[in-house]
């Protein structure tokens, strides 16, 4: 009898690229550990900086390169390394796969003190969609990454250090913020002028605060007029230096900020976003008060400042957005204050009114 061939079944060919979960799980681990290890890396990583000294500060939050270039080979490298096991199976998957890796590394930044809540939440939006597009690219590639492989991990070391002899672009940019207090101007000058201590249930805590910036806690005034100081003081000992430069009673406030980066103390803020410091400074402050119709307040508070940085148009966005905030909530605790007092100075009028009364009848 001839001897029965036994025919290949439909997916004989295909078994050996099939994987259990537990070896689809151990890849994509192992792909998503490999690249925060890559991300991990360029937190520490020395450079040369613009005058040629080698230095760590800023590297990876300040230049292009780390924040879009090193994200994106992370991308590719997360999705290249576990596409050669076929465990990237959809372009779902090699746009999620890629932001585990971002997270990772920023938590592993957050918990040995690389960086501070402040920049990395400022970066991992861009982190996400960077590391995504080179994910994205690795996916498309799909059997090309023995190729390219070598340029792709060569091009943040390669830009980093040209980019690091560049100068960094300085922008100012002004921030306004409004508010109407019911309350005439008399009454909220009283409060723009100085700040008696802010207690906590005064400002409930805003995302700027859960975020790491501190909270204002007083303004004091060295005496009115041009000239004079005001001393803003915030939480963990950051203080402002303001010198008055318009002083129109009722009507405007204007001062000069000064701080002195090297009396910040290193828990106040982020290293990146140390006021006074090499990427960021406030410059100015503005009080207006304009009476409406209503014989009510409008209050405007304006700030000027500075970034320094080769990311300006979207460290902006999130500076501007962080800065109304901050200035939104000193407006509130200044219209909580002034709306009380007329009703505190219409009780201390009745009962003087009263004690007058008292004093006619006894005579």
């Amino acid at each position: 009898m001839r001897e029965r061939r036994r025919q290949p079944s439909p997916t004989s060919g295909t078994s050996s690229a099939l994987k259990s979960p537990g070896q689809t799980v151990t890849h994509l681990v192992l792909a998503v550990f490999v690249a925060s290890a890559y991300l991990f890396g360029w937190r520490g990583l020395m450079v040369p900086s613009s005058d040629g000294t080698p230095t760590s500060e800023g590297v990876f939050m300040m230049y292009v390169t780390s924040l879009m270039a090193v994200p994106a080979v992370s991308g590719y490298l997360t999705v290249a390394l576990a596409h050669r096991r076929n465990v990237v199976t959809n372009v779902r998957r090699a746009l999620l796969l890629p932001q585990a890796s971002i997270i990772l590394s920023s938590l592993l930044a957050l918990l040995f003190g690389y960086e501070g809540l402040i920049c990395l939440v400022i970066w991992v939006p861009l982190g996400i969609f960077m590391s995504a597009m080179g994910g994205l690219i690795a996916y498309n590639l799909k059997h090309q990454h023995g190729i390219i492989w070598p340029a792709v991990l060569a091009l943040p070391p390669a830009l980093l250090p040209i980019e690091a002899k560049l100068s960094f672009d300085d922008s100012t940019t002004r921030v306004t913020s409004n508010i109407v207090v019911e309350a005439a101007p008399s009454a909220v000058w009283e409060q723009v002028k100085s700040v008696p201590m802010i207690r906590p249930d005064e400002m409930p805590a805003s995302w700027v605060h859960r975020m790491g910036f501190p909270r204002p806690l007083a303004a004091t005034l060295s005496h009115e007029g041009v000239q004079g100081v005001r001393i803003a003081t915030f939480e963990r000992g950051l203080v402002f230096e303001e010198t008055v430069t318009e002083w129109m009673p009722e009507e405007k406030l204007a001062f000069r900020i000064e701080v002195d980066p090297a009396s910040v103390p290193p828990e106040a803020l982020d290293e990146h976003v140390v006021i006074g410091g090499r990427y960021f400074d406030v410059l100015h402050g503005t009080y207006t008060l304009t009476r409406t119709p209503e014989g009510h307040t409008l209050v405007r508070l304006e700030s000027t400042f500075r970034l320094s940085t080769h990311i300006n148009a979207y460290a902006g966005l999130w500076t501007e957005a962080i800065m109304d905030r901050i200035q939104l909530d000193i407006l509130s605790v200044i219209k909580r204050r002034a709306e009380k007092q007329p009703a505190q100075t219409g009780v201390k009028a009745a009962e003087t009114r009263s004690t007058l009364r008292d004093v006619r009848r006894s005579t």
